[in-house]
């Protein structure tokens, strides 16, 4: 990536893409990539859409966004940018993304990229995106039907070796 956005990538407003980028690499490589869209990156990123309202202005800022990884940071950026990766590549492709790639290299500019590549402000290819981040499904929390022992029981022995939940 790095080459492709001749060192771009590395830059503050950026790295959201860069490391979104990093992290889908590893997860294919890993061949995990997905059960890591599916059920890591896509619902997490819908689910921090919805409470703290994404937008570039925040992921530009991925010092700010991400935080300091000595102190207190928020490991969930890199899912929010590996959604925006994601919408692109759903969106228009593997190859879309690498012209945009690409482009942030040439122009060094979100806005004239997202002019350049994908014909879209850069209001409207973050309107998409989040619009994209919308139509995530909320992952289904598991409903428990059995305890053993039973849930709330006050006579459980002390040895118990084992405790089962069925879902």
């Amino acid at each position: 990536l790095y080459g492709l956005t001749q060192g771009m990538s590395l830059e503050e407003q950026f790295r959201f893409f860069d490391e979104g980028y990093a992290v889908i690499v590893g997860e294919t490589i890993a061949r995990n990539i997905t059960d890591y869209k599916t059920y890591r990156a896509l619902p997490v990123a819908a689910r921090i859409n919805k409470t703290d309202r994404v937008s570039f202005a925040k992921v530009q800022d991925w010092s700010e966004y991400f935080g300091d990884p000595r102190q207190i940071f928020n490991i969930f950026a890199y899912d929010v940018g590996a959604s925006f990766d994601f919408f692109v590549l759903d969106r228009f492709g593997e190859v879309i993304l690498n012209d945009f790639f690409r482009s942030i290299g040439n122009s060094k500019s979100l806005s004239e990229s997202s002019l350049q590549v994908f014909d879209l402000t850069v209001i409207e290819l973050e309107r998409d995106w989040l619009d994209y981040l919308e139509k995530v499904p909320e992952p289904q929390v598991p409903e428990i039907v059995e305890f053993s022992p039973k849930n709330g029981a006050q006579e459980v022995p002390i040895d118990t070796q084992e405790i089962t939940v069925n879902f």
